[in-house]
C-alpha cells in the first residue's frame, strides 16, 4: 500500500518531519549566503565586461547540470518542464540576467558597501509582496528579525565608507536598487517553479535560458583576458553559482519566502569576514556589532520557524483528540 501524495507528487510529512525539513532548509539558505559573500572579490579579478562574466556564470553551471541530468536519464524531464513552464522560465531567466549584470556592474562603479546596503533592501520587498504573490499568510512576527537584519547591515556598511558622490556612484546606487527588485522577482518566481520540479531541473533550465539570452551581446564583446580572469570565472561558476544556488533552491523549496529573505542577510556578514581575511580590511567593534545583529536576526527566524511547527503539532494533536 503506497502513501498518499499531494498535488506536487510529494508524500505529506508529519509536523515533526516538517519542522526538521524547515530548519534544514534555513541552514541551506544561510550557507548559500555565506558562500555568496565572497563573490565581489572574484568579480573584480575578471578583466572583462560584466555581461561577459554574467554569461560564463550562467553557462558553466548549466553545462554541468546538463551532463548530470543526462547521466541520470532525466533529460526528458528537463524538456517537459521547459515546455510546460516556458513563460515563467523566460521571466525568471530575464530576472537572473538583469540581477547578475546590475550587481557586477555596480561593483565596478562604486564601493561594495553601497551595493550591499541598497541591494539588501530586497528582503523588505519580499516580505511585503510574498503574501500577495505566494498567497502566504502575512506573519507580523517576521518584522522584528527583518528590521534587526536591515539595521545590522546598515551598521556594517556605514563603517565601510558608505557615501554617494559623483555620477558613477549614483548610477551604481540605481543599479543596486535594480538588484534588490530583480532579487525579489527571482525569489518569488523560483519559489513558484520549485513547487513542480527539483532544484537541479529549475537551475539548469533558468541558467541555460539566461546564457542563451546573453549570447547576442557577448559575441560582440572581448573574452576575458589572462589566466587570472579565467580562474576567477571558473570559481564564480562553480563555487559562487552551482553550489550555492542548488543549496538556495533546496532551502527555498522547504520554507516560506519571508524566512528565506531574512536568513539571506548572512551574505553581508560573510562579506565583511572575507574582506578582513583576504583583503586586509580591519574588523572593527562596530562591524562586529552589526554582524551580531544580523546573526541574532537569523537565530530569531530559526526560533520562529521551530515554534510555528511546534504550535502546528499541538493543534494537530488537539484536533485528533477532539475527533477521537
Amino acid at each position: 500500500m503506497t502513501a498518499e501524495r499531494d498535488e506536487a507528487g510529494r508524500v505529506p510529512r508529519t509536523p515533526r518531519e516538517s519542522a526538521v525539513s524547515s530548519l534544514y532548509g534555513l541552514s541551506e539558505v544561510a550557507l548559500a549566503g555565506v558562500i555568496w559573500g565572497s563573490i565581489a572579490i572574484f568579480v573584480r579579478m575578471v578583466d572583462a565586461s560584466p555581461l561577459v562574466t554574467a554569461f560564463w556564470r550562467k553557462l558553466i553551471p548549466s553545462l554541468v547540470l546538463l551532463v548530470y541530468l543526462a547521466v541520470c536519464g532525466r533529460l526528458g524531464e528537463l524538456t517537459r518542464f521547459v515546455r510546460s513552464k516556458a513563460l515563467a522560465l523566460g521571466f525568471l531567466s530575464a530576472m537572473a540576467v538583469a540581477n547578475t549584470v546590475f550587481m557586477f556592474w555596480a561593483f565596478t562603479l562604486t564601493q561594495v558597501a553601497v551595493v550591499v546596503f541598497i541591494s539588501y533592501t530586497g528582503p523588505v520587498f519580499v516580505a511585503v509582496l510574498a503574501p500577495l504573490v505566494m498567497r502566504e499568510r502575512f506573519d507580523s512576527r517576521i518584522l522584528l528579525p527583518l528590521g534587526l537584519a536591515l539595521a545590522g547591515t546598515a551598521v556594517l556598511v556605514s563603517f565601510e565608507g558608505f557615501s554617494l558622490s559623483g555620477d558613477r556612484s549614483y548610477a551604481a546606487a540605481a543599479m543596486a536598487l535594480c538588484v534588490a527588485l530583480t532579487y525579489t522577482g527571482l525569489l518569488l518566481g523560483a519559489k513558484r517553479l520549485l513547487a513542480s520540479a527539483t532544484p537541479a531541473i529549475v537551475m539548469c533550465s533558468e541558467n541555460l535560458i539566461a546564457a542563451i539570452l546573453l549570447i547576442p551581446v557577448v559575441v560582440l564583446l572581448p573574452f576575458p583576458v589572462g589566466l587570472r580572469s579565467w580562474l576567477a570565472i571558473l570559481i564564480i561558476g562553480f563555487v559562487h553559482t552551482l553550489l550555492p544556488v542548488l543549496l538556495y533552491f533546496s532551502g527555498l523549496r522547504r520554507i516560506r519566502a519571508d524566512r528565506v529573505a531574512v536568513v539571506m542577510y548572512s551574505e553581508p556578514v560573510s562579506a565583511v569576514l572575507f574582506a578582513a581575511m583576504f583583503l586586509s580590511e580591519p574588523l572593527t567593534v562596530a562591524k562586529a556589532l552589526g554582524g551580531a545583529a544580523i546573526v541574532g536576526a537569523g537565530i530569531l527566524v530559526f526560533i520562529l520557524e521551530k515554534r510555528s511547527y511546534r504550535n502546528h503539532s499541538k493543534h494537530c494533536e488537539t484536533g485528533w483528540a477532539n475527533g477521537a
